[in-house]
């Protein structure tokens, strides 16, 4: 692929992520506005099982066969693995199914309060068609079709969030709306898709199945402690507390959405750079290029996570409605975008790995992290109550940054700027406080940006014979 082919292809994908991301945000503030809490409490439960469901048909496969990409492309069979991973995703697919169902009846048996039966239903159904359009997605990039791989990106979830927010505010039951009108986008696609683009017809291949399932099936436990590290915690605060509890951290999550996509953006930027530079130059100048950029993306993110802190009761003043509820969230998203400039530390050292093909210890460290973590949170919630939400929820996120960065400063000299990081949570601390003071917006952002401006001049000054590296590093 040319270079300028493939900036702009690097580009779109960005575009549709961010695109996707904003308008599902969009989509599930504005159900913040119109339900109450008990109801985005409930919503929120919906959403872990929605997420749980994909992830779960995925199980793995997505990086199972780009493990065995090579495999197949010598032999000249890349369609019999795309259609295999196919034919293993409709069977997962269809396991699930059945146990959900039967798990729904059985709660309806015993009278265990979960809410409609529907709803839960319609949940599933988004669920397993979100899987295959991630799959269809990952085959076309990996065919190098990335106009395909964008549309199906892009196209199916705008609909579905377009018509979730339509068919939500016609409807009474707003939630089961949202749902009804996913659900409809999604199969809207595959209804005009089916039309278009004709399904090639495939052979069974069991040998390679079960290869599938069996490379696939130590991802499962990575699957579940990733979840539980997000919205599928609210399924033990559906235990421990309230639907005001589980709406007010679905919350926190949409806004946390706004970071994470900032991070994979930066690290997309970054990666291909990083091994290119691996390749090229010795270990000591590639440690010292990738302490740099790491260095100017946590002032990014540290900048972005301060603005969301600085306007954040006003942006639920100006939507208003029931989000003027949650302005009480503040100092727990205080807590919240603190964690990710520990998590900056993960992304920092993960491609090391990576290159020294140690990618099998990333799982190890991942599973043995998350686990403990994710004990820690509960921990934290049974001792501290609604604020162990957040600081357990901190706790897991410096223990999975911290032992990934640990152990690549061990082995190959990975290093953090101690300054920076203590900058990323001086610029946070002051916005949230800022934020809080009695000044007008106006004031609030001139001595803001006032802060901000003093911190870049200082590292300006400490760094300012480095910062032509940096441009050297990313050129």
């Amino acid at each position: 692929m040319k270079p300028l082919r493939f900036l702009l292809t690097g580009g779109f994908y960005g575009l549709s992520d961010v695109s996707v991301k904003l308008l599902q945000m969009a989509a599930l503030l504005w159900l913040a506005k119109i339900c109450t809490k008990q109801e985005y409490g409930n919503f929120g439960i919906l959403i872990s099982v929605q997420q749980i469901i994909t992830l779960l048909a995925l199980g793995g496969n997505i990086e199972t066969m780009s493990s065995m990409l090579n495999r197949f492309r010598v032999k000249n069979r890349l369609s019999t693995l795309f259609s295999s991973v196919m034919q293993v995703t409709n069977i997962s697919s269809v396991i699930i199914s059945i146990c959900f169902i039967l798990i729904c009846l059985y709660m309806l048996k015993t009278n265990i309060a979960f809410g409609s039966i529907k709803v839960y239903i319609l949940a599933l159904l988004c669920g397993l068609l979100i899987a295959r359009f991630m799959l269809m997605t990952s085959i076309f990039q990996l065919q190098e079709r990335h106009g395909m791989a964008i549309l199906f990106k892009t196209v199916p979830f705008f609909l579905a969030y377009l018509l979730g927010y339509v068919i939500a505010k016609i409807n009474n039951d707003h939630i089961s709306g949202y749902y009804e009108g996913v659900l409809s986008g999604l199969l809207i696609f595959i209804f005009v898709k089916s039309f278009v683009i004709k399904a090639a017809k495939s052979k069974f291949h069991k040998k390679i199945i079960m290869i599938f399932y069996k490379k696939s099936l130590p991802f499962l436990g990575i699957v579940v402690i990733g979840w539980m590290s997000g919205m599928g915690m609210n399924m033990i605060l559906k235990i421990l507390f309230s639907n005001k509890e589980i709406a007010e951290y679905t919350m926190i999550n949409n806004f946390n959405a706004v970071l994470l996509l900032t991070i994979s953006m930066l690290s997309n930027v970054w990666n291909p750079r990083f091994y290119l530079i691996a390749a090229k130059f010795p270990e000591g100048y590639l440690n010292r290029a990738n302490n740099k950029v790491f260095q100017v993306q946590l002032l990014i993110l540290s900048t972005i996570s301060a603005l969301m802190l600085l306007y954040f009761k006003d942006i639920l003043g100006l939507l208003g409605g029931n989000l003027l509820g949650y302005g009480e969230i503040h100092p727990y998203l205080l807590i919240s975008y603190s964690s990710y400039i520990f998590l900056i530390l993960y992304y920092q050292s993960v491609s090391y790995y990576l290159l020294h093909n140690r990618g099998a210890l990333i799982f190890k460290i991942n599973l043995i992290t998350g686990v403990i973590g994710t004990l820690a949170w509960v921990l934290f919630m049974l001792l501290v109550g609604t604020w162990g939400i957040y600081l357990g929820f901190a706790v897991q996120m410096v223990m999975r940054g911290g032992v990934i960065f640990w152990y690549a400063f061990k082995e190959w000299g990975v290093r953090v700027s101690i300054s920076n990081l203590l900058s990323g949570f001086l610029i946070l601390f002051a916005a949230y406080f800022i934020s809080n003071s009695a000044m007008g917006i106006v004031m609030r952002t001139a001595g803001f940006f006032s802060l901000l401006l003093a911190v870049a001049s200082v590292y300006w000054i400490i760094h300012r014979r480095k910062f032509a590296d940096y441009l050297e590093y990313i050129s």
